[in-house]
């Protein structure tokens, strides 16, 4: 039996004031179990790509399809040298809009923060192995 995409993007554009495109042509299917990462430097549209993948940005062109998933938990690594909190903040009203109880954030610098927002698991290797 054929695996079946659970997420797909066709074409996906955003565009934001005055016209300025942040996403053009993104095309992405993920097979069940698939685990992704998002890279990019800053203003590349990585939030925003994840924005609109989590259904919280309705506002873009293109194709969005997503097949009900069972989801474990949800995980962030806010931008270095940048303030963690409303990452964070964005994560735990994510977990909440859809039920999720594991909250992945936070590192060793930022681990109180985390916990404050609501953190079930944050990472602390350079805090016990060191940097």
């Amino acid at each position: 039996m054929a695996h079946q995409f659970v997420f797909t993007l066709k074409d996906l554009r955003k565009i934001v004031p005055p016209k300025r495109e942040i996403l053009r042509g993104i095309w992405l299917s993920f097979y069940p179990g698939a685990k992704i990462g998002v890279l990019g430097s800053n203003g590349a549209g990585k939030s925003t790509l994840l924005r609109i993948m989590a259904g919280v940005d309705g506002d873009f062109l293109g194709e969005v399809r997503a097949t009900p998933l069972p989801l474990a938990g949800l995980m962030c690594i806010p931008p270095a040298g940048r303030e963690p909190g409303p990452y964070f903040a964005l994560l735990a009203e994510l977990a909440r809009r859809h039920d999720v109880t594991g909250l992945s954030m936070g590192m060793s610098e930022d681990y109180r923060t985390a916990v404050m927002m609501g953190a079930t698991e944050v990472r602390v290797g350079s805090a016990l192995f060191g940097a």
